[in-house]
């Protein structure tokens, strides 16, 4: 498991990097659009605290490097209307 400071950490980056990512002006037929985007990200212990929260995407953070993904949606989840889950490597917080 990673420590907290750890994870805390890649929290801020991963919310710059979306942030920055997901916002923009930009142009189409004519119409110009300001798009901007803000999001919040928490630290949870474990992931049951995660999906306890309320949260609409849980993301377990590893230190294995490099790689990303959503986990499918299980039954349970389509039923109780649980979190979308998946992993992100630590690291891909940096430059994407």
């Amino acid at each position: 498991m990673l420590p907290e400071r750890e994870l805390q950490k890649a929290a801020q980056q991963y919310k710059a990097n979306i942030e920055k990512a997901w916002s923009g002006r930009y142009t189409q037929d004519g119409i110009k659009y300001e798009v901007t985007t803000t999001v919040d990200i928490q630290v949870y212990g474990s992931e049951k605290e995660a999906t306890g929260s309320g949260a609409q995407n849980v993301l377990r953070v590893t230190d294995e490097g490099g790689h990303s993904g959503i986990r499918e949606r299980s039954v349970y989840d389509e039923v109780s209307g649980g979190p979308d889950r998946g992993e992100i490597a630590i690291d891909a917080g940096g430059s994407k």
